[in-house]
């Protein structure tokens, strides 16, 4: 098993969906998306079959397809903003 990242110093103790904690009484195609949504960020080379073809079962191909491709893209946006951050700062 994986080692998840330690949180840097200074950083405030993420959130409940942060902690890829689903919260209670989410209809279950938001829950599923959540499941695929919280291996993005550190694991998307591992995102298990199992989340996506459950959403894919729920939801149909087309919101399976928007889904990753919105998660992927709000990842690389967020990344490209840390660091344009960065070198605005350098």
């Amino acid at each position: 098993m994986r080692s998840r990242p330690r949180r840097p110093p200074g950083r405030p103790r993420p959130t409940l969906l942060a902690r890829a904690e689903v919260p209670s009484g989410l209809p279950r195609a938001d829950a599923l998306a959540l499941d695929i949504a919280r291996c993005i960020p550190w694991s998307h080379h591992d995102l298990p079959d199992a989340p996506v073809l459950a959403f894919r079962g729920e939801c149909g191909d087309r919101a399976t397809v928007t889904l990753l491709a919105a998660l992927a893209m709000f990842d690389a946006v967020c990344r490209m903003t840390l660091v344009a951050r960065r070198l605005e700062g350098a």
